[in-house]
C-alpha cells in the first residue's frame, strides 16, 4: 500500500469517528410535518324500525261472568329504535322522548312502552345511561336519557321497545268501549335540558 492510499484511509477513519462522536456522522435525518383538518358536524338522526305492535283486548276463551278482560298480542317487541348522535361539545347531551298524538282518544294510561338497554353488533359511543318504561300520553315523556355521541347500529340492533297494555287501573279499564284504535307514536331525538 502506497503513502497516499494509507493518508486516505487515516483521513477517512478520523472523519468517520469525528461523525459518531459527534453524533452527525452517517445517522443523518430530517423530518417535516403537516396539518390535518378534520371537520365534524353536529348529528342527531332517529328511526323506529321493525313490525309494528297489534293488540286485542276482549274474553278469555271459555270466559264465565267476572273474570278479568284478556288481552293478546302480536309483534309488542319487535320495534327498535336506532339512532346517530353527534353532541355539539363535550358535556352536552340528549334525550328521546315519546308521546301519542291522541287522535283516537285511548284511554288514559292504556299503553305503556319501555326502552330497553342497546343491544346487536354495529354500536358504539354514549347510547344513553337511563332506558325508561312510560306510559304513552299527548306529553312527551323521556325514555331515554343521557345520550352523547354514538351510534346504535341498523338491522336488529339498538334500543328494543316493548309495548304492554294496562289495564289494572280502575280508571283505565272504566274508559274502555268496543272500538278500532290506531295510535301514532312518536320518539324525538332532542336536546337535554
Amino acid at each position: 500500500m502506497n503513502k497516499k492510499m494509507k493518508k486516505l484511509i487515516a483521513l477517512l477513519g478520523v472523519t468517520a469517528l469525528l461523525g459518531f462522536w459527534t453524533g452527525t456522522g452517517f445517522s443523518a435525518t430530517d423530518s417535516t410535518d403537516h396539518l390535518v383538518y378534520i371537520n365534524v358536524s353536529e348529528v342527531a338522526l332517529i328511526n323506529a324500525v321493525g313490525t309494528d305492535p297489534d293488540f286485542s283486548i276482549g274474553a278469555p276463551l271459555g270466559a264465565r261472568g267476572g273474570e278479568a278482560f284478556a288481552v293478546t298480542s302480536s309483534n309488542a317487541d319487535a320495534m327498535w329504535l336506532q339512532y346517530t348522535s353527534i353532541v355539539s361539545n363535550d358535556g352536552l347531551t340528549r334525550k328521546i322522548t315519546a308521546a301519542i298524538d291522541g287522535a283516537d282518544d285511548i284511554p288514559a294510561g292504556l299503553l305503556k312502552v319501555t326502552a330497553n338497554t342497546p343491544t346487536g353488533t354495529g354500536r358504539a359511543g354514549n347510547l344513553g345511561a337511563e332506558f325508561r318504561s312510560v306510559v304513552l300520553t299527548t306529553t312527551p315523556a323521556d325514555i331515554v336519557t343521557d345520550i352523547g355521541s354514538g351510534y346504535t347500529g341498523t338491522g336488529d340492533s339498538g334500543v328494543q321497545l316493548i309495548y304492554a297494555l294496562d289495564l289494572d287501573d280502575d280508571n283505565t279499564a272504566a274508559a274502555l268501549y268496543a272500538a278500532t284504535y290506531t295510535v301514532n307514536v312518536t320518539y324525538t331525538l332532542t336536546a337535554s335540558e
